[in-house]
């Protein structure tokens, strides 16, 4: 974990133990009313248009098509992903436009796609382990908070967060 990752892993963080004042400010918070889920990787809406982009399967980069998908919520992994910039997708073939759906998969700025478990760890500069436990379905804020807190340590950083 370099410190970029460590910036953009704290921000992650702090995103999730402070919903009131990410309500309360807005501005200041990227996804600002994205709520968080930790039971999901993201949910959201999906919107018109069409993204073409190719998708490792089975080693090999298949190219689908992808609606875009406006989050209205997500887990620790998701928020690192969006905050970062990538964009929530969802395949085209089995989401219509105006349909919820849970998402699994995100485009870069490069336009590769990615699960959003496996780019989470890289923005973050996670290993395997630690992402595994971070990104647990059934963390509650408090636990994701303890869990950040020696995984920087871990790292040679001091998580603060406010």
């Amino acid at each position: 974990m370099d410190q970029k990752q460590f910036n953009e892993f704290q921000t992650a963080i702090q995103w999730v133990v402070d919903e009131k004042r990410r309500k309360d400010d807005a501005e200041q918070w990227k996804p600002a009313l994205l709520e968080h889920r930790q039971q999901y990787w993201a949910v959201g809406e999906t919107q018109p248009g069409i993204i073409a982009a190719p998708f490792p399967r089975d080693g090999v980069h298949v190219s689908l098509d992808w609606h875009p998908v406006c989050a209205t919520g997500c887990c620790v992994a998701g928020n690192m992903v969006l905050a970062h910039g990538d964009q929530f997708i969802a395949p085209a073939a089995s989401a219509a436009v105006g349909l919820t759906v849970t998402v699994e998969q995100c485009i870069d700025e490069d336009g590769m796609v990615h699960k959003i478990s496996t780019r989470a760890k890289e923005i973050g500069g996670l290993t395997d382990s630690e992402a595994g436990r971070l990104f647990h379905q059934d963390n509650s804020a408090a636990t994701i908070a303890r869990l950040a807190t020696n995984i920087a340590h871990n790292h040679g950083y001091t998580l603060e967060v406010i």
